[in-house]
């Protein structure tokens, strides 16, 4: 009876018809600059923007807080260790999976550690990030307001 079923569940989606390539909606992108800022005092940290590279979209940061532009990532390992903040990527890695940008890596300039990372969603006026170790489950979300 399984087979049988799986049988028809089978055929039906083959017979359900084709999407031609035009009939795939674009994956939204955070267009704009975007700010991070200090969780005590609200204040701008930095200004962020999104691109793309291929199909991979990234975010770097495009402007830093006053007094700070020379600021180097002095926490970071490897390749990022002492790279200087201005224009660093900060996400990479994000794909589109059908329903969001997901699979990437978020850098936490602070601690110098990099963390999974996903779009759960873009507004008008936020984007909302969440970044985790493991699973979604286990993390933070992060909302960044668009610069105006």
């Amino acid at each position: 009876m399984l087979i049988k079923l799986f049988g028809f569940f089978l055929l039906a989606f083959m017979f359900s018809g084709t999407i031609a390539p035009g009939d795939i909606e674009s994956p939204p992108v955070p267009e704009g600059v975007f700010l991070i800022l200090d969780d005590g005092t609200q204040e701008m940290r930095s200004k962020v923007e999104f691109y793309r590279q291929g199909n991979e979209l990234r975010a770097r940061i495009k402007e830093l807080k006053e007094g700070y532009e020379n600021a180097r990532c002095e926490q970071c390992t490897d390749e990022l260790k002492n790279k200087k903040l201005m224009g660093m990527d900060l996400i990479w890695g994000l794909e589109w999976d059908g329903s969001r940008w997901s699979g990437g890596e978020i850098l936490d300039v602070d601690s110098g550690k990099i963390y999974r990372c996903r779009i759960n969603s873009i507004g008008d006026n936020q984007v909302e990030i969440r970044g985790y170790v493991g699973s979604p489950i286990f993390g933070e979300t992060l909302v960044w307001p668009r610069a105006r």
